[in-house]
């Protein structure tokens, strides 16, 4: 691997050629992150050298590229990007050849949108995974339903059976995948192992089922392609006996698919340590792959399935959202709200005749080192003046401040981490993960009463999670109480019966 980009707490590394094979091919790629609210968007300069531009939006999410088009799903709006020549950096030898810039907003409120495709009759189609349905966008409401599996009963904003993914075929919505089939309220937790399955929107037949957490199918070359992200593997359809035929293991979380030619683009995350992916056969295999799990791209060439090219982020980034090629685009950037450059570029037409005028700003190109950090930091930064832009200090909320807990932990700040632990439960007193993180605090400084205390507010409040089921035996073992340890690594297996750390802890006891 060689480093591609490298900035203060931040490095992005390749296999050797991944840029002179992308400079070559003419294409660029644009990269959603959800957690920290950013679109990358990586390429190559005129010189070959490799060029990264980040663009702040609340929630990135789906994203989808079409001719001169490119429509981005975030926490609270649906916006759609216009390519146009980036002249305001023409005369630079480091310049960017083209420009996203936003030209049209929707406000669908917090729907947990997903994935996007554009549909020739509907226009753009997006996964409105709270709903449980399939939309469009609405200049009158927050959305317009275009459809939802006939086992669910209401359109409510339950998360029913976790729809992911959108699979365009003859410009036509025509497949969709979600993580169970379920009509309860988030009722695909309990099956999100094997509860996943692929539906064809036409006919509600389910073509494809025991999946695990399966996203992005899209289909290309006559056959229908997904992620089955929670055994970590990328694969085909068979569209005869409808079972999902692996053709490559990556090694992390899959999510997010794009092709160009005969290659697929695929976006992996490491997997969080939120309940919901705790257990998944994602961890069996990449113990069997001898892999750690990676935050990156891979490159697969699907006429043979070999992985041509990989590229990591090593930083505190850890998941990716959606990955789409950007074609004939070799060096691109993206205008947010949270610069004021959208405001100070212009174009528009006159008598015929296309205007466009851009006010001169820095580019990170002609900056020292220092400066450019500094930059690039400040593309995550809201300038106040602005109150169109988005807010990106964390949300007072549990599943913000556990996440940010998770953070302080990774960096080893364990007093931070705890504070923010202790406002989740006091914000969410049900919050299994919060209690649980809690309690491994607590665990390290060998507070096991109170490790025990938080481990039970775990349990009690998500009777299946693993994970604090077995912390809390651990801490019964710790204080020697050997009985209801095994009590506890018994129920445990009860839950996963392929949990290895509780068999071997049965085995040693």
């Amino acid at each position: 691997m060689e480093s591609l980009i490298r900035r203060r707490d931040f490095e992005i590394t390749s296999t050797p050629g991944f840029t002179e094979w992308a400079h070559e091919q003419k294409i660029s790629f644009a990269i959603s992150t959800y957690r920290v609210g950013a679109v990358f968007l990586l390429g190559s300069y005129p010189d070959g050298t490799p060029s990264l531009q980040t663009a702040a939006f609340d929630r990135a999410m789906g994203l989808c590229c079409l001719q001169d088009a490119l429509w981005l799903v975030t926490q609270r709006m649906i916006w759609r990007f216009q390519r146009e020549i980036d002249f305001s950096s023409a005369e630079n030898p480091r310049s960017h050849d083209y420009v996203y810039v936003p030209r049209l907003g929707y406000p669908t409120g917090e729907i947990d949108g997903h994935e996007i495709a554009m549909s020739k009759d509907q226009g753009p189609v997006f996964v409105n995974t709270r709903f449980n349905c399939l939309a469009t966008v609405d200049p009158e409401f927050n959305f317009k339903p275009l459809w939802q599996p006939d086992f669910i009963s209401a359109l409510v904003p339950e998360d029913r059976c976790h729809l992911s993914g959108l699979a365009i075929r003859a410009g036509k919505p025509k497949y969709v995948t979600m993580h169970a089939k379920s009509n309860q309220a988030q009722g695909w937790r309990d099956s999100r192992i094997t509860g996943g399955l692929v539906m064809d929107v036409d006919s509600h037949e389910v073509i494809a089922e025991s999946l695990s957490m399966p996203h992005s199918p899209r289909w290309k070359n006559g056959d229908l392609w997904i992620l089955n992200s929670g055994t970590g593997h990328f694969g085909r359809i068979n569209q005869e006996s409808g079972h999902f035929e692996p053709v490559s293991f990556v090694p992390g979380f899959a999510r997010g698919l794009s092709f160009h030619s005969k290659y697929a683009v695929i976006g992996l995350s490491k997997p969080r340590r939120e309940h919901s992916f705790q257990g998944l056969p994602l961890e069996r295999a990449l113990e069997e792959h001898n892999r750690d799990a990676c935050c990156g791209l891979e490159v697969i060439d699907i006429e043979t399935g070999e992985s041509i090219h990989r590229l990591r982020i090593e930083s505190s980034i850890m998941e990716l959202f959606d990955v789409t090629v950007l074609p004939e685009t070799r060096c691109p950037r993206m205008l947010s709200f949270t610069s004021s450059n959208y405001a100070h570029r212009f174009s528009f037409q006159h008598h015929g005749e296309l205007h466009q005028h851009d006010a001169p700003s820095s580019n990170l190109a002609t900056l020292n080192p220092q400066e450019a950090s500094s930059a690039f930091q400040a593309t995550f930064t809201e300038d106040p003046a602005d109150m169109m832009a988005p807010r990106h200090l964390p949300e007072k909320t549990a599943k913000a401040l556990n996440n940010l807990g998770l953070l302080h932990v990774q960096q080893g700040n364990m007093a931070e981490a705890r504070q923010c632990f202790d406002q989740a439960v006091t914000i969410d007193p049900k919050h299994a993960g919060a209690w649980n993180n809690l309690g491994n605090i607590f665990q390290k400084q060998n507070r096991l009463d109170d490790a025990i205390t938080c481990y039970r507010k775990s349990v009690a409040a998500d009777a299946k999670y693993v994970r604090a089921f077995f912390n809390l035996a651990r801490a019964y073992e710790a204080k020697g109480e050997t009985s209801e340890a095994r009590k506890l690594f018994r129920k445990t297996l009860e839950i996963d019966p392929n949990h290895l750390e509780a068999k071997n802890a049965m085995k040693q006891s």
